[in-house]
């Protein structure tokens, strides 16, 4: 079995138009190129929605200021 060249857990996001889907990478399955991802935020250019809420309630919860949002 290779290394994955991804560091421990990072954040991806999936793009479509304006809108990114984050999530935190749970298993890379290097075999078959592909991963498991646990979805965090719905991010628009107008909100931010937390997919997740009940697993970080004390965390930081990011505003689309945090985020950059493709125009």
């Amino acid at each position: 079995m290779t290394r994955s060249v991804l560091p421990p857990r990072p954040i991806v996001y999936l793009a479509c138009q304006q809108t990114r889907l984050y999530g935190e990478v749970i298993q890379v399955l290097t075999e078959r190129q592909r991963c498991w991802v646990r979805p965090l935020w719905l991010v628009t250019p107008d909100q931010v929605l937390t997919l997740e809420p009940a697993l970080s309630p004390t965390a930081h919860q990011p505003t689309s200021r945090d985020f950059k949002v493709p125009t």
